[in-house]
């Protein structure tokens, strides 16, 4: 269960959300989140788990029914560990901006991710659901290369099957927010499916590098 404390914020300001996708970091997001947009609040919160590769989604807020929504961005990070940042009591990475954000923000300090691996979690934290009922517990190969019929790993047992997609019938963050008049900007990792379940298929305005595989062309 995640801990939380709610704070007002000032109409039209500017804010961040930093989560990670592996350890630590919340898969209730959406949910809190249109709650919250919807009282003319917003969740900032600096909450840490596993990565070095950072998905980027804002929203820009626009007019709905007259009411001033606020603008955030919402910043996912692999395998980032608990303790490389200053907030958390690191004494040898120095994260000067990061710490400053988190002293500003909403944090999440006993929740956890819905799954150790990027996929799930990312498909949790875009629709607010466990991965189980998304159908994908592993992260997503387009090979297929982890899939039990290709799998070649000498382990007892074989993993389930699962989809190498987030189905469009899923309502994700983006979709739930343009009801109340939000802009939708969408760059960096996205690995929930190839074409046809992209970002923009998933009700985000705009796609600047979200594409199947979990790594740039080439790698990093």
């Amino acid at each position: 269960m995640t801990d939380f404390h709610q704070v007002d914020v000032p109409q039209g300001e500017f804010h961040m959300c930093i989560v990670s996708s592996a350890t630590r970091g919340s898969i209730t997001a959406s949910v809190h989140l249109a709650r919250y947009l919807r009282t003319g609040q917003c969740l900032a919160w600096c909450a840490i788990s596993c990565s070095v590769l950072a998905t980027c989604c804002s929203a820009v807020a626009a007019e709905a029914d007259s009411v001033s929504r606020p603008n955030f961005v919402f910043i996912l990070v692999d395998d980032l560990g608990k303790m490389d940042l200053g907030c958390e009591g690191s004494k040898f990475y120095e994260t000067p901006h990061i710490d400053r954000l988190a002293g500003r923000s909403l944090r999440f300090d006993n929740g956890y991710s819905a799954c150790q691996v990027c996929s799930p979690s990312r498909a949790a934290i875009q629709t607010g659901k466990t991965p189980a009922r998304v159908h994908i517990t592993d992260y997503i190969s387009p090979s297929g290369a982890n899939q039990p019929e290709q799998w070649k790993r000498n382990t007892r047992l074989l993993p389930a099957s699962f989809s190498l997609q987030l189905e469009l019938q899923e309502t994700t963050i983006a979709e739930a927010l343009k009801p109340l008049g939000y802009h939708t900007f969408f760059a960096g990792k996205w690995h929930l499916g190839g074409p046809g379940f992209w970002p923009t298929e998933q009700g985000y305005d705009i796609n600047r590098g979200g594409h199947e595989a979990g790594t740039p062309p080439g790698g990093y």
